[in-house]
């Protein structure tokens, strides 16, 4: 039981750790094609860029990448909460 939690746990890791090991990219247009059918509005895309950026504290993701994982499931959860 307690390793089957483990094994879930670790592949939710993995799929963002795919992400955070590409150059810097546009994470949340990332994010809207990945996950959605019908994408988002580019305008809300774009705030949801600019929240990004603002969590980070920074326009330089690359610089970022020590800690940018959070940010992203925040990012998407947001997302697929509107």
């Amino acid at each position: 039981m307690i390793l089957e939690k483990i094994k879930k746990r670790t592949k939710k890791v993995d799929s963002f750790s795919k992400l955070l090991q590409k150059a810097e990219l546009e994470y949340e247009n990332y994010l809207n094609k990945k996950y959605f059918i019908y994408p988002l509005p580019p305008q809300i895309v774009l705030e949801f860029a600019k929240r990004l950026r603002r969590e980070l504290g920074s326009d330089n993701v690359v610089k970022a990448k020590t800690y940018l994982e959070e940010p992203l499931r925040q990012l998407l959860h947001a997302m697929l909460s509107r």
